[in-house]
């Protein structure tokens, strides 16, 4: 996780749970993911993200073409993500032939 990100719905950045949010912390994501993993569902909120445009500091304000995009997502819900991610890519990648792997990580890497 990227530090002194804007935070999602829930309001938690990464800096707080990368700093001093410590144990308790960690315990808390702990009993949440274990939950949900075992109720197999997922915090609602989490299904949704907070767009806001971004002026690209360049041409007329008023016009729409010079803003972007971004959507904040829930800083729990990516780290939630990456540990469904990470439990499921070997399995998957013991699993595909060799010739179905021309996308996979070690094919690039390669």
């Amino acid at each position: 996780m990227k530090s002194r990100k804007a935070p999602g719905s829930d309001e938690v950045t990464a800096d707080i749970l990368k700093g001093g949010a410590g144990e308790p912390v960690i315990k808390w994501l702990h009993e949440m993911f274990t939950n949900m993993w075992e109720n197999e569902r997922v915090v609602k909120a989490w299904g949704s993200a907070t767009r806001i445009r971004l002026y690209k500091n360049k041409g007329n304000k008023k016009l729409c073409d010079n803003y972007r995009d971004i959507s904040l997502l829930s800083v729990t819900s990516k780290i939630f993500s990456r540990i469904i991610l990470n439990r499921i890519q070997n399995p998957i990648n013991e699993q595909l032939l060799e010739i179905q792997s021309g996308f996979s990580i070690e094919q690039i890497n390669d």
